[in-house]
Formats: structure tokens, sequence, C-alpha cells
């Protein structure tokens, strides 16, 4: 037992560990794909990739994207190049995310739910040559103005792609992703993340959860919050499973599948009351908002470990 929480708050914020801050995200990911490539990297509803799966596809599309731009830009894609993402939760975002890496470039989401207004700015703002979605999302983006190529991930027109790993010239000072806040003038601000910022922040949070049964979380947050990158790196940089759900489509199975749980307080004391005996043997974190009273009560009445 820590003797204070300012203890405790000490012992989580140490970072004098030795982080390979040398290797970039999916350099990483592809070392995990050596050792563990029949692992279930990602499930979503009734659909699952292996690691092997998942890096085969990404790969193909990665060479997609570069020799669309190429063609676009009479260019080679270069590090920081940013690439926007347009989809709906599915397969598709995690191997578009590794897909947008590999190729060299940055990722920018946008969720499809956002105004039009704020998608045209940021793709404005990003100067982007190229936008990843799917089919079913196309036509939602015929205003927009911009000059961009717009390649739906759910095609089969980058399948007869080479399926290896790619040589890219990316650093780890290089950009991963940029996510757009709020801003405090009322347009969306970009928030700009480096490779070997991100991996030093995921490093940090593998030592420090420890769970009997591994590292399988269940993802809820949307991807155009930045601590969806959390989500999917913890497990997929440590050879476990990401389970995409969304709070409101959440089933007891993926409850039970399982280790980690990652949201605000709000969500995790409703999903412990509407699931309950569901949550035994979890580890979950909360942030993004303070807890209120009814919520700490939630918790510390251990409502979301009784049995039915």
């Amino acid at each position: 037992m820590y003797s204070n929480i300012s203890d405790l708050i000490n012992i989580v914020n140490q970072t004098n560990k030795s982080f390979p801050q040398d290797k970039t995200i999916h350099q990483l990911f592809e070392e995990q794909v050596a050792k563990t490539p029949d692992n279930i990297a990602v499930v979503f509803e009734d659909k699952q990739l292996t690691y092997k799966g998942l890096n085969q596809r990404s790969n193909q599309l990665a060479r997609y994207i570069k020799d669309k731009y190429k063609s676009i830009t009479n260019q080679e894609l270069q590090p920081d190049t940013l690439i926007a993402l347009y989809l709906d939760r599915s397969l598709e975002i995690i191997i578009s995310i590794l897909a947008v890496l590999k190729a060299g470039a940055a990722y920018v989401p946008i969720s499809p739910d956002f105004p039009s207004d704020r998608t045209k700015y940021i793709l404005e703002d990003t100067n982007a040559n190229i936008l990843l979605s799917q089919a079913h999302l196309i036509d939602k983006l015929s205003d927009i103005d911009q000059d961009i190529e717009i390649i739906a991930t759910d095609s089969q027109q980058f399948q007869n792609y080479a399926k290896d790993n790619l040589n890219t010239n990316v650093q780890p000072n290089n950009l991963a992703y940029v996510i757009y806040t709020s801003g405090t003038t009322g347009k969306p601000k970009g928030v700009m993340i480096e490779h070997y910022s991100f991996v030093s922040f995921i490093k940090l949070f593998s030592e420090k959860i420890k769970t009997n049964n591994g590292l399988n979380l269940l993802s809820l947050t949307n991807i155009v919050f930045d601590i969806f990158g959390l989500e999917y790196a913890l497990p997929l940089l440590n050879g476990y499973k990401l389970i995409l759900s969304s709070a409101d489509k959440i089933t007891d199975e993926q409850i039970v599948q399982s280790n980690v749980i990652q949201q605000t307080p709000k969500v995790i004391s409703n999903l412990c009351q509407i699931h309950k005996g569901k949550f035994h043997d979890k580890t979950l974190l909360y942030g993004g908002e303070k807890a209120a009273n009814n919520e700490v009560k939630v918790f510390l009445e251990g409502l979301c470990f009784l049995t039915p």
C-alpha cells in the first residue's frame, strides 16, 4: 500500500526507463508481428485479423498510398506528409493508421460526424492530398472544394500490391499524427505528435499496467481523440488483442474477452451498472474528466465486481 496519493502519483509519473526511442510505431508493430504472427490482432463485430493479416493488408494499402501520392504530386512521399482519415468504426481504421505510418506519412483523423465546415477547415489547414475513407461515406464528402484524392479502404483496388514490409526513411522525431482540438479561438487547432513521444507513452503504460491475463483492450473511444492512440497501440505493440466497439453497442462477450478498458468515469460507471458482474479482474483506466461523487461511489462500493 502507498502511504499517500502523492507517493502513487510520483511512482506512476516516473519516466526514467529505457524506452526504444530509436524506433517508430510501425517498426515496433512489425517486430511484434514477427513474434506473434498468428495471434488475433484486432476484432470488430464478426470480423477479425491476425497480426500477419493486419500487417499484410496495411502494407498493401501503404504501397497504394505511395503510388497515388506520386501520381498526384509527381514527387515521392516524404516524412511529415499529412494524410486524412475519414472512417467509421471498423477494421479499416486500424489498417489505415498502420498503412499511413508505413507509407512514411502522418495521419489526421476526422470524424464522419463532424459538421461539414469543420471537416473542410481541417482538410484545408493540413493541405492533405489524400483522404482515406469507406465507400458508404464518399457521398458525404461531395461538397469538399479541395482537390483531394479519396481512397475507399474497403475496396479491392489495392489487393494486388505486395504484402511484405516497406522501407521508409521515417525517423522517431517525425510526425506520427495530428489531432485537432476545439481551440481557444473557436477554430480547430492541430496538435502534432511525433513517433518518439508516442512510443515513450505506450511503453510507460506497458510497464505500469500489470494484468494476469494480458492486455486485450476493449476500445470505445472515437478515433479523433488522442487517447484512442493508447487504445490501439497498447495491445498491438505488446502482442495482444484490440477489440473495437462503442459504448452504446458493447456486449457482455466483448467485456469478458477484454482485460483492459479505458473510458471517462461517467461511461465506466454506466457500464458497471448495466453489465453487472462482468468486470471481475479487469483493469479500468479512466480520465478525461473529474469523477462525480456518485461515480466514485460506484467504484468504491465495488459495483463493477458484483455478481448478478
